[in-house]
């Protein structure tokens, strides 16, 4: 059987975890390498995939949805490289501007795209389709994060990626009365199901710029504030660097990263787990993953 060669573009959490797994199927899988705006002893420039192209079958996108997707990869496209991404702003999908983008450059070249395939949209819009297909019918929901909050890599990524923002970290965390009123049997509105929860480092005299940045950021909804995580944070940070101000949004509103997965249908369903942040010392959760009947 003939190998699929990949490249893997950006080297964060999703590049690394990406590379794991294309090294632990080495007869199925070759990693042509990873190429990254910075180039270091585990990546290539990417400036110079074009030198790599005759070796590539499938470039992975792994970088941000909010600013590098829309420019990256139908670039990626026009070079005659065919690609996977996990787009995840499910508004720039409905509205099809980035599937537009996307249309373009591989009619141009004729290279292939496979959009939005990561946990949502992609492994749980299929779970959807599935639960509906079952219960046509039914009352559909999906809780992310739980009552203690999950964190969210592309919210957190889209405030990266604000001018001003030195770190950020974004929560969902899922509001117990809509859990409640499902439980009852009520329809919850997107809207009412979950809180969006965020932590940001702003360089000093930016902070109102960067508030107003996340308030209004396109395909994203605004986030919300959980005040006991948000002293924590802040009395943390402070210890290592006090001259810089750490911002508190203060906004309302929010959605799910996990659309209508059924709450009544076995389904998969996001718990949380965590690892330790070097400069807060607090347990930001990570997403795992279990059966829920």
């Amino acid at each position: 059987m003939k190998r699929i060669n990949y490249a893997i573009i950006g080297y964060g959490n999703l590049g690394k975890a990406c590379k794991q797994q294309i090294e632990e199927r080495p007869d199925e899988f070759e990693l042509t390498g990873v190429f990254s705006r910075r180039e270091s002893k585990d990546t290539i420039l990417l400036d110079d995939i074009t030198k790599y192209k005759d070796d590539i079958d499938v470039a992975l996108f792994c970088g941000g949805s909010s600013d590098d997707a829309p420019k990256m990869v139908p670039h990626l496209n026009q070079i005659g490289l065919s690609t996977v991404d996990s787009f995840d702003n499910h508004g720039e999908i409905a509205n099809r501007n980035y599937l537009n983008l996307i249309q373009a450059a591989t009619d141009k070249s004729g290279t292939t795209a496979i959009v939005g395939a990561g946990w949502d949209p992609g492994y749980l819009s299929i779970q959807r389709i599935l639960n509906k297909a079952i219960m046509p019918e039914g009352i559909h929901h999906t809780f992310y994060g739980g009552a203690g909050g999950g964190l969210s890599m592309g919210h957190t990524n889209a405030l990266k990626e604000i001018p001003g923002v030195i770190t950020a970290r974004q929560l969902t965390v899922t509001r117990e009365d809509a859990i409640k009123g499902a439980l009852d049997g009520r329809y919850i509105e997107k809207n009412d199901r979950h809180k969006r929860v965020c932590f940001v480092v702003a360089e000093p005299g930016k902070e109102t710029f960067v508030e107003e940045q996340i308030r209004n950021m396109p395909g994203y909804l605004p986030l919300t504030q959980n005040e006991q995580l948000s002293r924590l944070f802040v009395e943390n940070f402070k210890q290592f660097s006090p001259e810089i101000t750490v911002m508190q949004n203060t906004g309302t509103g929010g959605s799910t990263d996990m659309g209508d997965v059924s709450q009544i249908c076995p389904a998969i369903q996001p718990l949380v787990s965590g690892y330790k942040e070097l400069f807060t010392e607090k347990i930001f959760p990570s997403l795992i993953w279990t059966m829920h009947v």
